[in-house]
C-alpha cells in the first residue's frame, strides 16, 4: 500500500486493519470484506487502531466493515454503492 492508500495490487481481500491508526487516508482502488476501526471483542492491542478524517469516495467497498469510528468523519462512496449504517440497530427495517 502506498502513501495514498493505494493497494498495490488491482483487490485487498479480507484484510483486518483494526491495529491500524488510520488519519486523512485516502483510500482508491478495490476493498472486498475488509474491516476498518478496533473491534472491542478482539485482543487489547487491537484496539489502539482507528478510522477518521479518510476519505474513501473514490473507493469500490464490498462488504467492507466500520467499527467503533466516528463515521460523520469518513467519506464514503456516492451512489450506485451503499452504506448500512449501525445495522443491528436498524434489523428490523432490513428484513
Amino acid at each position: 500500500m502506498d502513501g495514498q492508500g493505494h493497494p498495490g495490487r488491482r483487490l485487498l481481500k479480507g484484510v483486518a486493519w483494526a491495529p491500524m491508526k488510520l488519519k486523512g487516508c485516502r483510500f482508491k482502488g478495490s476493498f472486498s470484506g475488509n474491516d476498518f476501526g478496533f473491534r472491542a471483542d478482539l485482543f487489547d492491542r487491537e484496539k489502539a487502531g482507528g478510522v477518521e478524517d479518510c476519505d474513501f469516495s473514490e473507493a469500490r467497498l464490498n462488504g467492507c466493515r466500520f467499527f467503533n469510528c466516528d463515521i460523520s468523519t469518513i467519506r464514503l462512496p456516492l451512489w450506485p454503492c451503499f452504506s448500512f449504517m449501525n445495522p443491528l440497530g436498524h434489523a428490523a427495517k432490513l428484513v
